[in-house]
């Protein structure tokens, strides 16, 4: 019996410390977490990179300007020094030089179509090939005079051939053909080359 009580006593004895060291577990685990959890925190943030804090910072206002100011001042260089920019006026140069009048002139001259004597100088031959005696004409010993009025443009060359008479049509065609091809120094009139109609009359007789 006293053995039994012993052993009961020892249980119970057990048990107690049990409780007492669970009592003192809890009590002491918050203070040893919060403890761990300060040195954690602390180690972690000795490891920690320093934070890089972005800063926008707004472009200054007045540099801007006086940028502006200054582009303008090398777009507007007289602004700077206060003079008012140069007006420029065109004024057509209606001189004899310029071609107003003269030119007028000259378009009027080279117009006109003048006739033999009227102007200050007459029109020069310098390629005249003479008209032959067609063969046809020849062997119809047909005689006669060729009558042909020209007119000598201003380049020297015949523009217009007229056949006043003839006395045959095969007199009339080699006279074209020839009367073509003729050139001239160009009749001037107060020093402008101008037209200018010439007659020619050609005799054409058998020997």
């Amino acid at each position: 019996m006293k053995r039994v009580i012993e052993n009961s006593i020892a249980g119970l004895c057990i048990t107690a410390v049990v409780v007492a060291c669970n009592v003192a577990l809890f009590s002491l685990f918050p203070l040893l977490h919060r403890f761990f959890s300060e040195r954690i925190n602390m180690v972690a943030g000795l490891r920690r990179p320093p934070a890089v804090i972005m800063e926008y910072r707004k472009p200054e206002e007045k540099k801007e300007t006086r940028r502006e100011e200054r582009i303008r001042d090398v777009a507007n260089p007289d602004r700077a020094r206060n003079v008012s920019p140069v007006e420029f006026k065109f004024t057509p140069d209606l001189s004899v030089e310029g071609t107003g009048g003269v030119a007028m002139e000259q378009d009027e001259l080279a117009a006109v179509v003048f006739e033999e004597g009227e102007t200050d100088e007459p029109a020069v031959p310098l390629y005249q090939p003479p008209i032959l005696y067609p063969d046809r004409a020849r062997d119809l010993e047909i005689e006669g005079t060729l009558e042909v009025i020209i007119i000598i443009d201003t380049q020297g060359k015949v523009g217009s051939t007229e056949v006043v008479r003839s006395p045959h049509v095969s007199i009339t065609n080699a006279a074209r053909k020839v009367i073509a091809t003729w050139r001239f120094k160009p009749a001037r009139n107060k020093g402008v080359p101008v037209r200018m109609r010439v007659r020619q009359v050609i005799e054409f007789a058998l020997e």
